[in-house]
Order: C-alpha cells, then sequence, then structure tokens
C-alpha cells in the first residue's frame, strides 16, 4: 500500500496530509467519486502467475503445452513475439487482463480490478498449442462444405485474429481440383458407369444419391463407400474392420501397410493421420501380435520432398513413384487384401471432398492392382523412350562433348570451345535451319522443368496457363536432351527420374526427328521458310577466350 501511495504522490495525483489522503485536481477523472468525495482504495494484490499466449493474436491459452506435429499447418508467429518475447508478454498480459482474471482468477465482477503495473516478466519456454478444423458436408439446403474451426460463438470476438490466422493458413494449402480422368478412372476399377453416372447436368457430382445407393455408413460390407479422408476416424474404423477380418482367413507372416497420399499441400494436416495409421497396423498386426507389421509412404504425384519430409515420423518406409495416368486427387491405402481409396469431387460452385470405397472383392482390388502397376510401366516406357531417342542423336554424332574437364555448360554459359565443337557439327551433318526448337513445358512444374539444364530460350505465342512452351535453339534443345539422358533416364537414377513425363519424351523425340530431316534435306521441303542460313563462323572464331558466349548468341544472322 504504501508503494503505491509513493507512487501517485510522485505522479501528482494524491496530496498526503498525515492520515488523510486528497484527491489533486488534475487526477479528478482518473478516481471514482465516493460519497464523501475522499479517494479509496478498496485492496492491493501482487500476483505471480505463468501465463501462456499463443504467438499469433496475443490470446491467453491453457498453461498445458502440447508437442507439436510437423505434418499439421504451422501458423507464423508475429514477429514481436520472437524478437522482443518480454514486450510481447507485457503487451499481451495488458490487453487481456480483464479475461485472465475472469477466466483463471475466477473473479465474477471482472470489470472492478485493474491492473496497476507490471514488475517483471520471464519467458519460461515455448510450446504448441492444436486448434482442429473441420470439413463438415451440409445437406440441408442443398449440398455444400462448410468449414468449423472448433470455437465458440461465445469466445469468437476474442479469437478473431487467431482466426483470421487460422484461416489464411489454411487458405494457403491447396488440394487438386476434381477432372474427368477422375471418373474415368474409378469406372474403370469398376468395369462400368457405377461412379459417372452420378454426375449431374450441371456437372456436379450428386452426392445425396450416391450416399443413398452407397450408403458409407453403418456395418462394412464387402464394398462400401467412405465420405471424406481416409484417415478420418469412422473411416479408417471401418477399414481396419474390414482388414482384421480378412486377414482373420490369412496365414501369419509379414504385412505392409502402404498409404498413398494425395497430391497438394493440404493432404494429411490433420491430428487424425497419426492415430489412423497406429490403427491400420494395428488391425494387421491382430490382437497378439502374431504378425509383423510395416508402413510405407508412397508418392505417386511427385510431391516436393519439403511436403514429404512433414510425414517421415509417421511412416517406417518412403517411396516414390510418379504417375500422371492417375487420378492426383486419389488417395489409397492397401493393407493384405484389402482396399481403401478416395478421389476429390464437386458437389457444388466451391464446395469439394474426398468420396470413395472400401472393399475386399478380389475382383475390385486386382483391376485397381493392374492399373497402379500399369503407371509404372508406362513411367519405365518412357525412360526408356528418352535413352533410345537420344542413342539416335549419339549415332549421328551431334551430341554435346565437353573439352578438357569443364563442364559443356556453367551458371547459364556455354564453354566456348564446345559450342564451337557442336556447331560445327552441325555445319557439317547440314543442321543449319534458324527455326527454334518447340519445347514443351506444360503442367505442375516438375524437378526437370526447374533444372539448371532446362532451356529457357522465348515463350511461344500460345502459352497460357499451365501451358509454358518454349522455342529454344538446336544447341540448347540438344544440351537439355543429353541431362535428360545421362541425369534422368540412364546411369544411376535421381530425384528427378520421378518426374519423367511424356512431354519430355515428346520434346527428345521431336528434337530427334528434326536432326534427321535437316540431315536428309527434307527439312527444307517440309518447311521451306525456314530455310538454310549462314553462320558468322569467322566471327565467332575471331573472339577472345575470355568473352563468353550465351546460349544461342550469334547461332544464326
Amino acid at each position: 500500500m504504501e508503494i503505491v501511495l509513493s507512487d501517485l504522490v510522485a505522479r501528482g495525483h494524491v496530496l498526503l496530509e498525515g492520515e488523510f489522503a486528497s484527491l489533486q485536481p488534475a487526477a479528478d477523472e482518473l478516481f471514482s467519486s465516493s460519497p464523501d468525495g475522499m479517494p479509496r482504495i478498496v485492496s492491493v494484490e501482487t500476483w505471480n502467475e505463468t501465463v501462456s499466449f499463443d504467438m499469433v493474436a496475443s490470446t491467453i491459452l491453457p498453461s498445458e503445452r502440447s508437442f507439436g506435429s510437423r505434418h499439421l499447418i504451422e501458423l507464423r508467429p508475429s514477429a514481436l513475439s520472437k524478437e522482443v518475447p518480454r514486450r510481447f508478454a507485457e503487451e499481451a498480459f495488458t490487453s487481456n487482463f480483464r479475461d485472465f482474471v475472469r477466466a483463471q482468477k475466477g473473479a465474477g465482477d471482472a470489470d472492478s480490478t485493474h491492473l496497476y503495473s507490471i514488475g517483471h516478466v520471464e519467458p519460461i519456454g515455448y510450446g504448441w498449442s492444436t486448434y482442429r478444423t473441420s470439413d463438415f458436408l451440409d445437406l440441408s439446403e442443398g449440398p455444400k462444405v462448410e468449414i468449423d474451426f472448433g470455437v465458440g460463438i461465445e469466445k469468437f470476438v476474442s479469437f478473431r485474429p487467431l482466426l483470421e490466422g487460422m484461416s489464411s493458413a489454411r487458405n494457403a494449402q491447396f488440394s487438386p481440383a476434381p477432372d474427368f480422368l477422375t471418373l474415368q478412372f474409378v469406372d474403370s476399377i469398376f468395369g462400368d458407369a457405377r461412379f459417372s453416372s452420378f454426375i449431374r447436368k450441371d456437372g456436379y457430382f450428386d452426392i445425396e444419391r450416391w450416399i443413398e445407393r452407397e450408403q458409407p455408413s453403418g456395418t462394412p460390407q464387402s464394398t462400401r463407400g467412405i465420405v471424406g479422408s481416409i484417415y478420418l476416424s469412422d473411416n479408417i474404423g471401418a477399414i481396419a474392420l474390414l482388414a482384421s477380418r480378412q486377414k482373420s482367413s490369412a496365414e501369419k507372416g509379414s504385412f505392409d501397410v502402404i498409404w498413398a497420399r494425395g497430391a497438394g499441400s493440404a493432404w494429411g494436416a490433420s491430428p487424425d493421420l497419426p492415430p489412423a495409421v497406429s490403427t491400420m497396423r494395428n488391425s494387421m498386426r491382430g490382437e497378439e501380435g502374431e504378425s509383423t507389421v510395416t508402413s510405407t509412404f508412397l508418392d505417386v504425384h511427385g510431391t516436393d520432398n519439403e511436403i514429404m519430409r512433414k510425414f517421415r515420423h509417421l511412416f517406417e518406409r518412403g517411396r516414390s513413384m510418379r504417375s500422371r495416368s492417375l487420378p492426383r486427387s486419389m488417395e489409397f491405402v492397401k493393407a493384405g487384401a484389402t482396399l481403401a481409396f478416395t478421389v476429390r469431387i464437386g458437389i457444388a460452385p466451391g464446395s469439394t471432398l474426398p468420396v470413395g470405397f472400401a472393399t475386399t472383392d478380389t475382383r475390385l482390388v486386382d483391376r485397381f492392382e493392374k492399373a497402379i502397376s500399369k503407371a509404372r510401366v508406362d513411367h519405365v516406357t518412357m525412360v526408356s523412350a528418352v535413352t533410345l531417342a537420344y542413342s539416335a542423336i549419339e549415332e549421328m554424332q551431334l551430341e554435346p562433348r565437353p573439352h578438357g574437364k569443364r563442364p559443356v555448360m556453367k551458371d547459364g554459359v556455354w564453354d566456348e570451345e564446345s559450342y564451337r565443337d557442336l556447331r560445327q557439327r552441325l555445319d557439317r551433318a547440314g543442321v543449319r535451319s534458324a527455326a527454334p526448337v518447340i519445347w514443351n513445358v506444360r503442367g505442375t512444374p516438375t524437378r526437370v522443368h526447374r533444372a539448371e539444364r532446362a532451356p529457357k530460350g522465348e515463350r511461344m505465342s500460345w502459352t497460357k496457363g499451365q501451358v509454358r512452351d518454349r522455342g529454344v535453339s538446336v544447341e540448347d534443345a540438344l544440351l537439355a536432351a543429353s541431362w535428360l539422358r545421362s541425369r534422368c533416364t540412364t546411369h544411376k537414377f535421381g530425384k528427378a527420374t520421378t518426374s519423367i513425363s511424356m512431354f519430355d519424351v515428346f520434346n527428345v523425340q521431336s528434337l530427334t526427328r528434326r536432326l534427321v530431316l535437316e540431315r536428309t534435306g527434307i527439312w527444307e521441303d517440309i518447311l521451306p521458310n525456314a530455310g538454310p542460313v549462314r553462320h558468322a563462323r569467322k566471327s565467332r572464331e575471331s573472339r577472345k577466350r575470355s568473352d563468353p558466349v550465351t546460349p544461342g548468341e550469334g547461332s544464326a544472322q
């Protein structure tokens, strides 16, 4: 009390006269009036409290801290909370003081309690708080998907900044859009139009009729529909029950639970995923643990390594199998003779959700495995096609060759001797057309597209959206084909090997076809306007070695 009174006197708010205190005129508005006009201080308490704040919106949280999981969506904390934690804590406590008094101190009339000062702040650690957001399928007034952030309406005002951060982080995640390939794939598994027949005239999936027919709730049969991601508790429970029943009739041994993720960054960002993986393991292991079970995380869509690493702690093994023939939204789990898969469909403007099937029907499982195997065979075929097409370039002796220990290109600049040697061999072979080589670059950017040796060239007039075709010189096209052959399809396979697509195959094959046609003299008959041009070889040879040659420079005049 004495400290408070001394401070008030020092500030010129109160005048002490013996045992009496009177209010100075300058402080009239700072104190509530009393019947006798004298200021009164009811009580002063010193609190030593440990308070937790979220580092996004400065909201007071329960003191319990949990361990964050890397596969969840992480909200970025405010800069002040990390750089100046003491100041952040003081400002957060001051702005949330009434809520603190009301919720944690149990004061009924929190408005009558005031914060006088904060003496000391000491940060003692960081933790995680997990908030669950859910997608709800609402069929009351037409099908639509709504988001629930799990915060009661009475807390909405105080949690608004946190909700805005959650919404922004959630919207930054993406899932593949529904497409016709998805419908074709599911129909091919069933051998009829069982899936595509639910498309209405407006182009959207009739989810109500599908639920009525497939009955995704209730005791699972040999084949049942599922709504939502596979790892949701209701879905994984039904799938695990199917798997355990199917396993009971099989011999004991080792089993592998293969879990293939869908494309995009939104997949798996759920606290339901870890227990779902454990549930599938336990269903195959048996009540007495008589079987050995491993889990494999399969990437079939060329997902970025940064995203894949977030799930490393949940699975024993990881594999990659890039395929463009499988739906990008497809997720599947294969456990013994049990299969579950989902694909994303559109049910209304702005509303999509995964739906699929869980089955132990051997016919459906066999068809699905053949579709996956075909995708693998197609990939091997594409890799072989690039190698064979480039072997024809080597047979014509038109491949780029390094000189000495210097690379053919470094930091986007050709080695002068390597470029001159290649240009001379092209001239002797009759390859002198000035027409650019059309290099197809389409779809989601892959490791091949982002590689240093990917030809830059000029954007073609028809490029738009995911079509990013380039017109490149023959020399640069040969260098790109050489890189595809050496680093992606031959020798030791690298990470970029899984990104090979039919567009890459077409690029190398088209380049080879053009070189053959130019060498035989037929190219000029096909494209007379792209006839031969004379190269300024003399001016190129007179350059000093210190003058670097940029790709395509001086290729034709």
